[in-house]
């Protein structure tokens, strides 16, 4: 697909010469970076699944409660009962 973009001059110079260093064509250098920034904003969006979960935030507390009690319990186990 054709499209126009407008690019400051310095960040075209610069894909322009970064595209004769590699020998590759300028779509193939815009392609690239456009390709390396959707990857990138990937890897930072937290999945959907998180945004329903971040809202558990306020059970961090009751879980570290529960956390600590069972951790508590289990130094009281008797080791050779286990064996």
């Amino acid at each position: 697909m054709k499209t126009t973009l407008d690019i400051p001059d310095p960040l075209f110079r610069e894909a322009k010469m970064v595209a004769a260093r590699e020998g590759i064509t300028l779509r193939a250098v815009v392609t690239r970076a456009l390709q390396a920034e959707f990857q990138r904003s990937a890897a930072e969006t937290p999945p959907p699944w998180r945004r329903v979960f971040g809202g558990l935030q306020h059970l961090r507390q009751d879980s570290d409660v529960i956390n600590d009690a069972i951790e508590e319990a289990f130094e009281h186990i008797d080791k050779h009962a286990w064996r």
